[in-house]
């Protein structure tokens, strides 16, 4: 399946295939569900397209240049990670009449997975975010300029044993609320001029 681009796109021009496109309206069900419970919860979409997945932690054969992670994936009880590196928002909406009928819009912005960067970072990953985004340049639809992205974060993650990203379009629910919280408590400069967290260290006089 080829991303829709900005445009409203019925599920059932992406998946022509009559059975295709019974297992993407049931998908489309599915993910409508969730999304109404996120936004009626949390008051946030967490609904993507969730472009390349990102992979670590496995070996490179030195001498060969052989590929090991899917050998350690195998062999490890260790999981290997596969985590998506870009993310474009996703409506989902089914249109009225008799048949059900499905259309999927994403958004024009592009968004770096905070999550994978904050873990990959904590590898020894040298990522900076706002330039690995302005590779797009409002381009986000463009195949070459995505390939170009994934070029750049491998370069960036050179110090992370076994990265690499693979090229991929999934259409998913993703929940990173918490990442705000997790940089927050990581920030120890902003941690230190807390008034708050002074108090609650026994500081009497924050």
């Amino acid at each position: 399946m080829k991303h829709p681009g900005g445009k409203s796109v019925p599920v059932t021009r992406l998946f022509p295939d009559s059975i295709r496109a019974a297992d993407a309206v049931k998908a489309c069900r599915k993910l409508a569900a969730k999304q109404k419970e996120a936004v009626e919860e949390y008051g946030v979409s967490v609904t993507y397209l969730a472009l390349g997945l990102a992979s670590w932690g496995g070996h490179i054969d030195a001498t060969t240049g052989h590929d090991l992670v899917g050998e350690c994936k195998a062999n490890s009880k260790k999981p290997v990670p596969n985590a998506p590196i870009f993310l474009r928002s996703v409506s989902i909406e089914r249109k009225g009449g008799h048949n059900e009928s499905w259309t999927i819009k994403l958004a024009e912005d592009m968004q770096l997975n905070g999550v994978l960067t904050h873990v990959l970072k904590a590898e020894g990953a040298l990522i900076d975010e706002d330039a690995l985004l302005s590779i797009f340049n409002n381009q986000v639809d463009n195949e070459t300029v995505l390939a170009d992205a994934y070029e750049a974060l491998s370069v960036a993650c050179a110090d992370v044993r076994g990265f690499k990203a693979t090229p991929a379009n999934i259409i998913g629910t993703f929940t990173y609320q918490k990442q705000p919280m997790v940089n927050d408590v990581t920030d120890i400069n902003a941690l230190m001029a807390s008034d708050l967290v002074a108090a609650l260290a026994g500081n009497a006089k924050a």
